[in-house]
């Protein structure tokens, strides 16, 4: 993959306001070597970046290389990826995985427009996190999901928790969840499931969550099955992912393809974006 599409503005940069050519950044050092040494930028050179928090795009045009410093000019945000204010938000929660697989996770999540990554504290997962734990590779995840972010031109960052059960996620009335389970055998490939699911939450507006349970590799114990059974059902659409037996990771992925595209492709459609 090409290099990054936009930068974000993060707290290592300065802004600093000025009357003649409106707003000039000076970017911090790491961003700073990366744009004179790694793309050898010149006087005259423009880059994109934004504001993570509030989605604004700008262009940068280099005005000084020593110190480095560009001028900012506000660009229309609505090209940019960004999930919609006052739409159902689309979010994914997976037991604690390890390794090759946690890096791979968090940059298709980020990369297909996944809103929220919760990490489940499961009865029967294999990989535990407890807040220390969790606090350790914060920083690490982080660091995934910004790089990710910037190489697909993500203007928003991918919100991410530390692990709580299904009771505690549960407990927020605007969250419903996508339940796919291997147990169940009502596959039927001429009816698109999802596309019901999601379109129809993506055209609600006010405040929605839709969250995909991927079981952990030991699978849902029995009474975290029983405490889904009891919401209501406008909270709780058990689905599965076809007629084949997927591995963990393999649901995972094709969970994170399927609810961040069509998720974010009818909430555009919803929003009156093209």
């Amino acid at each position: 993959m090409a290099g990054p599409r936009i930068f974000w503005i993060t707290s290592e940069e300065r802004i600093l306001p000025s009357l003649e050519e409106g707003s000039t950044l000076i970017p911090g050092e790491e961003l700073s070597l990366h744009l004179k040494k790694s793309l050898r930028c010149k006087v005259g050179d423009c880059f994109s970046f934004c504001q993570p928090e509030s989605g604004q795009l700008f262009q940068g045009e280099v005005i000084r290389l020593s110190p480095l410093s560009l001028s900012l000019t506000p660009q229309d945000s609505r090209r940019s990826y960004r999930g919609q204010h006052g739409r159902c938000r689309f979010s994914l929660a997976i037991a604690p995985i390890k390794g090759d697989f946690l890096s791979q996770t968090l940059s298709q999540s980020t990369m297909c427009g996944i809103d929220r990554l919760i990490w489940l504290s499961t009865d029967r997962g294999v990989v535990r996190w407890d807040a220390e734990e969790f606090s350790r590779k914060k920083g690490r995840m982080e660091a995934i999901i910004r790089e990710k972010s910037q190489l697909s031109g993500r203007t928003d960052q991918m919100n991410m928790d530390a692990p709580m059960t299904l009771r505690e996620l549960a407990a927020d009335p605007a969250v419903s969840f996508l339940f796919f389970d291997e147990a169940i055998s009502s596959w039927t490939p001429q009816a698109p499931w999802w596309e019901r699911v999601v379109s129809g939450l993506a055209g609600m507006e006010g405040n929605h969550e839709l969250v995909a349970l991927v079981g952990p590799e030991g699978g849902w114990s029995d009474r975290e099955r029983g405490f889904l059974e009891t919401l209501p059902k406008d909270r709780f659409y058990p689905e599965t992912l076809g007629p084949l037996i997927l591995s963990a990771e393999a649901a995972i992925l094709s969970v994170i393809s399927l609810l961040g595209l069509s998720g974010s492709y009818y909430r555009n459609h919803f929003s009156g974006e093209k």
